[in-house]
């Protein structure tokens, strides 16, 4: 218990401390406000790619530990009214996971304990916050036990609903609109748009759908799909029909995407174990990041116009977080830090 309040208290203080300079700020008639960059991520001991990992959040340049004494990670992260959410697993003492989610650093258990559960995505708004989390269960099939991953929604820490029970799915982007949930991600390696109780693939090859935006009642959900051995494509659906399509010259490995009002941002990762990645908006790529090195990136947001983008660059079995803005590189913590970030939100 005694964790849990310092988490709280500390992560109070760094809220208390951004809010005292913004407010310096104004009284000082400086016009525009300084982004406040919000990061979810782990701590690591020898290895980014090691599971003996710490869940942290990153405000600034000042880290959070959400969960010091347990194997944990944070996965997914969204700010609403000055409170910071926050998605992912924490270990049970055991090689299993529970899917769980903080508020303000206060952890909430939400599933019970698999080896494969963790948390895939977060949204809140003022009356709400919604959490997806891939959740394994024991399905009996023909007197054979099989342990199959569902799809779990959480909404303000009680289930709402499953989907399942099939490998290669998840749900990875919240988008409620006029007391509607709608939800994008993949289902049988297929992406997928989910509202309410319906489920509807938008592709027949395989895909996945990363973003997904409501825009005047309009569906809008930014997704990969394979076009042939040699090439992907990112594709834009509006209301379930393929609107958008850039065909990448190239296999992805995993693409992370955003809208400014109807524009399409995004980032395509390449490669296996060694990673490209490359920035596109709508049709054109705008530049590749750190051409000549291993660079992976995790998510984009765009602020105020600028183009902002996360990922690591690796080396062996270091990390070193970075955030490109229009494509300049700033390290955020330097490889002995020990830390890899997963998402970010700009406030």
């Amino acid at each position: 218990m005694r964790v849990k309040n310092c988490l709280s208290n500390s992560l109070f203080l760094i809220v208390l401390l951004s809010t005292f300079i913004s407010c310096k700020k104004d009284k000082n008639n400086i016009p525009d406000k300084d982004p406040e960059f919000y990061y979810a991520g782990y701590s690591y001991n020898q290895s980014y790619q090691e599971t003996n990992r710490r869940a942290i959040l990153s405000i600034g340049d000042s880290i959070v530990q959400l969960s010091p004494n347990n194997r944990s990670d944070a996965t997914a992260i969204y700010v609403h009214n000055d409170n910071v959410h926050v998605t992912g697993y924490q270990h049970n003492g055991t090689d299993k996971k529970r899917v769980v989610y903080w508020k303000n650093g206060t952890i909430t258990h939400l599933s019970d304990a698999f080896e494969y559960n963790k948390g895939t995505a977060i949204f809140a708004d003022d009356g709400n916050v919604y959490v997806a989390g891939t959740v394994y269960e024991v399905f009996n099939y023909k007197g054979e036990d099989r342990n199959v991953p569902y799809q779990y929604v959480w909404v303000n820490g009680t289930f709402r609903q499953k989907y399942g029970a099939v490998e290669f799915s998840g749900i990875n982007y919240f988008a409620p609109y006029n007391g509607k949930l709608y939800m994008a991600g993949q289902f049988a390696q297929r992406a997928t748009l989910w509202n309410e109780n319906s489920m509807e693939t938008l592709s027949s090859n395989a895909s996945g759908a990363d973003y997904i935006k409501v825009i005047n009642g309009d569906t809008y959900v930014i997704g990969w799909e394979g076009v042939d051995a040699q090439t992907d494509a990112v594709s834009v659906w509006k209301n379930r029909e393929k609107v958008f399509t850039n065909t990448l010259g190239k296999r992805v490995s995993s693409v992370v995407a955003t809208m400014d009002g109807h524009d399409y941002y995004y980032v395509a990762n390449s490669g296996g174990t060694t990673f490209t990645a490359s920035v596109y908006k709508n049709d054109q790529l705008l530049y590749n990041l750190e051409e000549g090195t291993n660079v992976k990136v995790e998510a984009i947001q765009v602020y105020n116009k600028k183009v902002y983008v996360l990922g690591q660059l690796l080396n062996g079995t270091q990390s070193t977080p970075t955030l490109w803005e229009d494509g300049v590189p700033k390290t955020l913590f330097s490889a002995d830090k020990k830390i890899y970030l997963h998402d970010f939100i700009i406030k």
